[in-house]
């Protein structure tokens, strides 16, 4: 359980994402993406009640910027016959490089699993003065099947401020 039952319980994420892809960053990232919260190869989890927020003009280069993810951006397996939910939190994201980003990206699936992704409220801000082609700005991404998803009363807002990005972008999928 990360968050807990009610907003006295939840975390508060401050700030995550400045440097990160520089290689004189010294934040943490894993691989080629960088999380305010990470779940991986965890089953019957609960992220609940916490608020993230990237700092502004967030530079990320090259690298995938993800408020919560359910699994890693490699392989990840999902042991069967569990119930995971990712409800109530406060996710906002400015991303100035123009690469990918996510607000909930749920990789963890098994075809006897239920996922609940409820009451979120995300908010996606992408600054960037230079088109970047091709890149991804997505609310929420259940990325694998399930038994059941239930997808609800979230609020999900995605703007781009400056450049013509040539973006496929989703608000829930």
């Amino acid at each position: 359980d990360i968050g807990g039952t009610s907003t006295l319980s939840g975390n508060t994420i401050l700030n995550f994402g400045i440097g990160n892809g520089a290689l004189t960053s010294l934040y943490q990232k894993i691989g080629t993406s960088v999380h305010g919260i990470l779940i991986n190869q965890v089953a019957a989890n609960t992220v609940s009640y916490n608020s993230i927020t990237s700092t502004t003009g967030t530079l990320t280069g090259s690298v995938t910027m993800c408020g919560i993810l359910l699994g890693s951006t490699t392989a990840s397996v999902q042991p069967d016959a569990n119930v995971s939910s990712c409800n109530f939190n406060t996710i906002n994201l400015n991303n100035a490089a123009g690469f990918d980003t996510f607000g909930i990206w749920s990789r963890l699936a098994s075809a006897t699993s239920d996922k609940f992704l409820n009451n979120n409220i995300i908010t996606i801000q992408n600054t960037t003065t230079t088109p970047i082609a091709s890149r991804f700005m997505r609310g929420i991404w259940q990325d694998g099947n399930l038994r059941l998803l239930t997808i609800s009363e979230n609020t999900v807002t995605l703007s781009y401020e400056n450049a013509n990005n040539d973006h496929t972008i989703n608000f829930i999928q």
